[in-house]
């Protein structure tokens, strides 16, 4: 047996130590990754109940989280409650944003005219979108036509206090 014998084995044996270690560390950061990617290439599906839920789902080709309606029942795993949940899982993005936090932090405001339109806005003390009656004038960004729209801007926007 040679002097350097003992050295190259240790070398070895250290060598596929870190390898292991490595594999064992990476391997759930991988099955991870493998299991979004299945969800996140899902068509969206509505289901098959009778309700109306605003869900969210990536578009694995515009790669980005948009909006559906959910039927409460069925349909696959490309199904989040929330934007933010939706770009965690496939995206890696967070969406809030400075202006996301300033448009749906504030309160309703009717404005200053006399029309009466309905308009939607968020409410981010209980995390959805509300009707209210807008004015036409003034007033802040926190007014949208549609409840998408709304939804689409400040769902999953939580209020920091």
């Amino acid at each position: 047996m040679s002097p350097n014998s003992g050295d190259t084995s240790r070398k070895f044996e250290v060598r596929r130590m870190k390898i292991t270690i490595l594999f064992i560390v990476l391997l759930p950061a991988l099955i991870s990754a493998y299991t979004a990617g299945d969800i996140c290439n899902m068509v969206p599906e509505t289901g098959d109940c009778d309700e109306i839920l605003y869900r969210w789902y990536y578009d694995s080709g515009d790669s980005k989280c948009n909006i559906f309606e959910y039927s409460g029942c069925g349909g696959n795993d490309n199904n989040f409650v929330t934007r933010v949940m939706c770009e965690d899982a496939c995206s890696g993005k967070r969406p809030i944003t400075f202006e996301t936090e300033r448009i749906c932090d504030q309160a309703s405001d009717i404005g200053l005219c006399q029309e009466i339109n309905k308009r939607w806005y968020y409410d981010a003390d209980v995390q959805m979108c509300k009707l209210f009656q807008y004015s036409g004038c003034a007033g802040n960004d926190n007014n949208f036509d549609t409840r998408q729209e709304c939804m689409a801007k400040c769902s999953g926007y939580l209020r920091s206090n």
